[in-house]
């Protein structure tokens, strides 16, 4: 496999993903692309799991561990329970649904919650932030643009 089929912040794979579908009490729901303030509410979950079970984030993105599942579902999962308000209100938005649906064992029986969070950990959105937070930059298709202390005159506005 070659390494632009792999990284997920090259070309086009992001904006033709499909997203990720989670079965729900006898219905299929499709979750919806990611947001910044998507990211900001779910780095709040990850940073209170993180202090819940007591571990270092960086380690686990650099290896990789924190969207191969385990990791990731153990933090969310632990940041749950220290960020309510934001766990509540992040997957309702993330599911198309509104927050107090999420209470109604009928329509989201409490397993349900490990399972969308599994497959939250498969988004293709999150899975290319985290590669990005990994690389500490993005890869791009073009050449390198040398950097200097001179103005470019590309933007130039003579």
């Amino acid at each position: 496999m070659s390494q632009q089929q792999e990284d997920p912040t090259r070309g086009d794979r992001g904006l033709l993903a499909e997203m990720p579908t989670v079965p729900v009490a006898g219905r299929t729901i499709t979750m919806r692309r990611l947001r910044y303030r998507d990211l900001a509410r779910l780095s709040r979950i990850i940073v209170a799991g993180r202090k819940a079970a007591g571990v270092e984030i960086a380690p686990l993105i650099e290896a990789n561990a924190i969207v191969q599942g385990e990791a990731f579902v153990v933090l969310v999962m632990a940041g749950f329970g220290h960020a309510e308000a934001d766990a509540m209100a992040f997957l309702a938005r993330l599911l198309g649904v509104k927050p107090e649906d999420l209470d109604d064992p009928d329509l989201f029986p409490p397993a349900s919650l490990l399972d969308v969070v599994m497959a939250l950990a498969q988004h293709p959105d999150l899975v290319a932030f985290f590669a990005r937070r990994r690389t500490g930059k993005p890869e791009t298709d073009t050449a390198t643009v040398e950097s200097s202390t001179e103005p470019s005159s590309a933007l130039s506005t003579d």
